[in-house]
């Protein structure tokens, strides 16, 4: 199959969850060599989504190794060279931050290198098999999360006006971070009825902007659940526009990040619902991040 889509010019990536179920065949073995996440009360279960699940200690080196060997025996050896890795934050059912234990010290005192690391299990994994140009996609990032090619998208956001306009303002943060690739899910996740036109038109801006974001990416759960897809109706649009293009390889050239806040000159002469609307891509763009606005923007001076 992996072949087959490539002949396509389709490459596989493959979802990978940091947690271990206890019912797992290797879970005794990751226990008894210290490569889970521990607590200091109660119960070992951090989630419990179709079984009771920990998540491996990405910031034990030992456990990063044993990760990736896996995912390189099941997936990498078999032409897989992209990875979905979600749940990066990590996700805990109840956020009781003192109890969690890391390799490298408490939760509280060193958790958020959690996403850091999980980039870095597959990161020095894929580069050490020869790799290249290693990026994989992320649902969570800490500085330094750039240095293993983190791909960073906002989460499983709801679809409302709100929630897009907190979007731009999380991805030019992103930016300023040093992060240059970040996405988000064009509609929102939760929510979002297709034959509703208050969201057809949330969809439409959501897509007009994501079109300027680093990557363009859609994914969701439509509410209520939408009939699937029959082959026959699926219309794939292959076409970028060469400027848009050229923008990410003199990004990755120039090693700087492609959307970035508008200079305060600039935004003084665009006429915008908000100056924090607009940020530069290959262009500068105005975003329109409310229902039935009509948005009148003037070429900026170079």
């Amino acid at each position: 199959m992996v072949a087959e889509l490539k002949e396509m010019n389709i490459e596989l990536m493959v979802s990978i969850w940091p947690t271990v179920d206890k019912r797992c065949a290797h879970y005794d073995d990751m226990v008894a060599k210290g490569l889970l996440i521990r607590t200091d009360r109660g119960i070992r279960t951090a989630m419990n989504i179709e079984g009771e699940t920990v998540h491996y200690d990405a910031t034990n080196p030992e456990a990063r190794d044993y990760v990736w060997q896996m995912s390189k025996q099941n997936y990498y050896s078999k032409g897989i060279k992209l990875f979905w890795l979600d749940e990066a934050e990590p996700e805990y059912s109840i956020y009781d931050f003192d109890n969690y234990r890391y390799h490298l010290g408490s939760n509280l005192s060193i958790g958020n290198l959690y996403p850091k690391c999980y980039a870095q299990t597959f990161h020095e994994g894929m580069t050490a098999a020869g790799q290249s140009n290693v990026v994989n996609l992320l649902r969570c990032a800490w500085a330094g999360s750039q240095k293993y090619g983190a791909l960073v998208w906002s989460g499983d956001i709801a679809s409302s006006w709100g929630v897009f306009r907190c979007q731009l303002a999380a991805g030019l943060n992103m930016g300023m971070a040093g992060l240059p690739w970040w996405t988000t899910d064009i509609g929102g996740f939760h929510g979002g009825n297709p034959k509703d036109e208050k969201f057809r038109e949330l969809f439409v801006r959501w897509f007009q902007w994501g079109t300027f974001c680093p990557v363009m990416r859609l994914h969701g759960d439509r509410e209520p659940q939408q009939p699937q897809v029959s082959k026959d109706e699926l219309i794939v649009i292959h076409c970028v526009p060469t400027y848009l293009l050229s923008s990410k390889e003199r990004q990755a050239a120039q090693q700087c990040v492609q959307a970035q806040p508008t200079k305060s000159g600039h935004t003084a002469r665009m006429s915008t619902t908000s100056a924090q609307n607009t940020f530069r891509s290959a262009r500068i763009c105005a975003t329109t991040l409310e229902p039935s606005c009509k948005l009148l923007t003037r070429r900026a001076p170079h």
